[in-house]
């Protein structure tokens, strides 16, 4: 009787097989990752991370005083080096202010209410569309002929209706109940 493998382990074997065979020092393998990476459209760790910092401090913020970063690091499980420059783009994005002195830190620049999810990882991913030709502010000569053109714009377009749909205040909203379903949507 002939044994089958099951495609899904298959599939896995060839990966390993061609990454073993394509990857023979540490940058080729940084870079293989990337290109696999490139290849799904997905939420970095950045993006994840800026959504539960601004999350955790805005919960934090309900004391009246200023977020460090430290404290914030260490309930998030974040280094406090990759969570300075987390903490960097959000200020840049207009999200976050900072106070000095010895209590000082992190506070939120707006109202919870009127920081949409998808302006957060906008500034944390760049973008989150999933192809450059409908990237705003991007046009591509091909797109009036392009089959795949509309269903690009639409896959973009559904992105943002459900990220812009939620605000930082309904993630703490979600958070307290601990279902995004159950959760009030932005209007």
């Amino acid at each position: 009787m002939k044994s089958v493998m099951p495609f899904y382990l298959k599939s896995s074997i060839l990966n390993i097989a061609f990454f073993n065979k394509l990857v023979k020092t540490p940058s080729a393998m940084l870079g293989y990752r990337k290109a696999m990476e490139e290849k799904n459209m997905m939420i970095s760790t950045k993006g994840r991370y800026a959504l539960s910092t601004l999350i955790d401090i805005a919960e934090q913020e309900k004391k009246g005083e200023p977020v460090s970063i430290k404290e914030v690091a260490e309930r998030q499980g974040i280094s406090v080096k990759y969570l300075e420059q987390i903490i960097a783009l959000m200020v840049k994005g207009g999200f976050l202010k900072s106070v000095r002195g010895a209590k000082g830190g992190y506070l939120l620049l707006k109202e919870a209410k009127d920081i949409s999810v998808g302006d957060i990882l906008d500034a944390a991913e760049g973008t989150l569309s999933p192809v450059d030709c409908v990237k705003e502010g991007s046009s591509c000569e091909k797109s009036a002929s392009c089959p795949t053109f509309p269903l690009y714009k639409e896959i973009d377009e559904a992105i943002y209706a459900v990220v812009n749909r939620y605000s930082l205040e309904d993630l703490l909203l979600c958070n307290s109940r601990g279902k995004l379903e159950h959760c009030p949507s932005k209007s």
